[in-house]
């Protein structure tokens, strides 16, 4: 049989040899979250890498068509650059034909625009004559008629 204490320590050892089991099937199931966890750490690391890279090609292509387009405009500036001064000396002597081609026209048409000034000026000219001629048979009647008054007044001033 066996002894109290045989008793206690196989009953101590029976009690360790349950939390052992209980530790261990807590350190699986630890094992098994760790495991759940880098599984998704590391599936979160992919698509995190795959945004980056999508990213990345995507702004690669951007850069790149910009800079076609700024080649493109570059080439488009540097022409419109080269062809403007052949393009005034082309309107110059466009416009020097043109003015050759209605020479008479213009001048005559000047002629007209110089007439009519003259004559524009001529009749401001007898307006102002005309005025002034006004202003003064008005200035002259005034006058008159103040030396009316003046004898009427004078004229009734004195001893009958």
């Amino acid at each position: 049989m066996l002894t109290r204490r045989e008793k206690e320590e196989s009953s101590s050892i029976a009690g360790l040899q349950a939390k052992i089991t209980l530790l261990k099937a807590s350190i699986h199931e630890n094992e098994d979250l760790v495991i759940i966890q880098e599984r998704a750490f590391e599936s979160f690391t992919y698509e995190c890498q795959q945004i980056v890279a999508d990213a990345k090609s995507y702004g690669e292509k951007k850069i790149s068509l910009a800079k076609t387009e700024l080649l493109s405009l570059k080439k488009e500036l540097n022409h419109l650059i080269a062809t403007h001064p052949q393009r005034v000396n082309e309107r110059n002597k466009e416009l020097n034909e043109l003015k050759a081609m209605y020479a008479d026209e213009i001048r005559l048409a000047q002629a007209k625009v110089a007439a009519m000034l003259d004559k524009k000026r001529s009749l401001v000219e007898d307006a102002s004559a005309k005025l002034l001629r006004l202003q003064n048979d008005i200035a002259e009647i005034e006058r008159q008629i103040d030396e009316a008054r003046s004898r009427k007044i004078w004229g009734s001033l004195q001893p009958m």
